[in-house]
This record gives structure tokens, sequence and C-alpha cells, in this order.
């Protein structure tokens, strides 16, 4: 971790003409740097968010999600639906279009 840390610091200056990853399309011309915040920004945080949607609309027991929640009925329904197709329908746009730009 030490290693990766100073060469994304590095990458700003130092070797900053250094270009790694070359050989991959989606990060062709990036930097250290610019490739570790790309594959952070773009790729895990939208998986993350895909991945908890699904646990939490999918897996996590109703009574306990709104027992946990505080919601009532109706509030929590809306909620659920919500937790359950648009959050993922949304994060998968989210995560193509970061991809592919």
């Amino acid at each position: 971790m030490w290693l990766l840390g100073i060469s994304s610091v590095l990458s700003l200056n130092l070797i900053k003409e250094f270009q790694p990853f070359g050989f991959i399309s989606l990060l062709e011309g990036k930097t250290i740097f610019e490739s570790l915040d790309y594959i952070s920004a773009s790729i895990l945080l939208p998986i993350g968010g895909f991945l908890t949607a699904i646990f939490v609309g999918w897996r996590i027991p109703a009574k306990e999600m709104q027992a946990e929640l505080g919601l009532k009925k109706s509030a929590f329904l809306a909620w659920q639906v919500l937790i359950r197709y648009l959050v993922p329908v949304a994060i998968a746009i989210v995560f193509i279009s970061g991809v592919t730009a």
C-alpha cells in the first residue's frame, strides 16, 4: 500500500509521464494517480453501491428493515420499491456512463 501511495503521489510530479496501464483501453493515457482515481470513482464505488442496494433490498427481511428505518408502512413500501428496482437501475446507468466516458 505504501508503494502504491508513493507512486500515485509521485505521478503528480516526478513520474508524470509514466503511464503503466496504457495497454488497458480504459486507462490509456492516465498516470498512476489518474488510474487509481478512475478505478475507485468510476468502477468500485458504483459496484459497491449496486451490491449494497441489492443486498438491502432483497436479502434483509422487510420487517427488520422497516423496524430499523422507523418508517410507516406506506413510506416503507415506497422505499422498498425504490431500493429494489429504481436504485440498481440508476446505479447501473451511472456505472455504464462512467466506464464509457
